[in-house]
């Protein structure tokens, strides 16, 4: 194997990680209706995943920095 080409799995996995992490990408995926909780799911489990958002919502990104 080249010597070049060892980097390129981390470099991948790098440039995938942040392309999730991309703010297009998080706005697209809450408009698709698979993402979106069951408006059937029993209320308890509604506020557990509010709360998750706001969790997720309120913590600095480390890629984002």
């Amino acid at each position: 194997m080249a010597r070049g080409s060892e980097n390129i799995p981390n470099t991948l996995a790098t440039e995938i990680m942040r392309q999730f992490g991309s703010e297009t990408l998080t706005r697209f995926m809450r408009s698709l209706p698979a993402f979106k909780p069951d408006p059937e799911l029993p209320r308890s489990l509604l506020d557990l995943l509010g709360r998750l958002d706001e969790e997720e919502g309120s913590q600095s990104h480390p890629r984002r920095r």
